[in-house]
């Protein structure tokens, strides 16, 4: 089984919006298409999923449902409890069983579960920190408005990625790119990042992410490999165009 050189880590992103008026509830969707050449050249790509996105009172990103013609086939849930950057999670593939997560053991430190099928057994590894900010899954948003000041400069900006599915984590690095990179931009004043691996052996094998945002470092398109498998549990590389709206409650 082919999975994300992210490992299904929301790089695509269960991303964190931040919402500033809590009196109402913020929904945001992402439609993921196929990322291939017939969508390079213009033409429409079929549609593969759509992420729903569900905040709490607070404005704090706790869950995504992962959707095909309407119905759930895979969810997660997030708890920025332990850190903004490096939150606990649980995504569960309802089709095969697959279960990629994080949490903390009794001593605080990170451990990264992962099972690849219902039949299998859960593993669980803890992981070393080392000198670079650690990031999990959707805290990967949160670290981007950390950052934003020094990615606006042109700053490179390292940091490890936590890989359930391989139980390490993955040295990243983050820098601004060509607009064109990134697809058409939705709003003036958008900023294109590249998003690709440290280690250039492992640059080799695996493309790097793009990732679109606007000029408040709210997140508008992701295009990379998935954090979600296809149906035969192979990565697929997807464009996922991000929309926010406010429903009054």
């Amino acid at each position: 089984m082919a999975t994300s050189w992210i490992a299904a880590s929301s790089i695509t992103l269960c991303m964190l919006i931040a919402c500033g008026a809590c009196a109402q509830t913020l929904q945001t969707t992402g439609v993921a298409t196929a990322l291939d050449a017939s969508a390079a050249a213009g033409k429409a790509a079929p549609e593969l999923y759509e992420e729903l996105h569900v905040f709490d009172a607070t404005g704090l990103h706790r869950s995504v449902s992962y959707r095909r013609d309407g119905k759930e086939f895979a969810a997660k849930t997030v708890d920025y409890s332990p850190a903004a950057v490096a939150p606990n999670f649980t995504q569960r593939d309802l089709r095969r069983g697959e279960m990629i997560a994080a949490r903390r053991d009794a001593q605080g430190r990170v451990e990264l579960g992962y099972r690849e099928m219902s039949a299998a057994a859960e593993r669980w590894q803890a992981v070393d920190a080392s000198d670079r900010p650690l990031v999990i899954d959707a805290g990967f948003d949160n670290f981007v408005r950390q950052q934003w000041p020094a990615l606006q400069k042109g700053d490179v900006i390292h940091f490890d990625f936590a890989v359930p599915s391989r139980a390490q984590v993955v040295h990243l690095v983050i820098v601004s790119a060509k607009a064109g990179l990134c697809g058409e931009p939705r709003l003036q004043g958008s900023h294109c990042f590249r998003v690709y691996a440290g280690n250039y052996v492992v640059r080799l094998f695996f493309p790097a992410l793009h990732l679109l945002y606007d000029s408040d470092a709210q997140l508008q398109r992701f295009m990379g490999l998935s954090n979600i498998n296809d149906e035969q549990g192979d990565g697929q590389q997807v464009r996922i165009d991000y929309h926010r709206a406010l429903l009054q409650n």
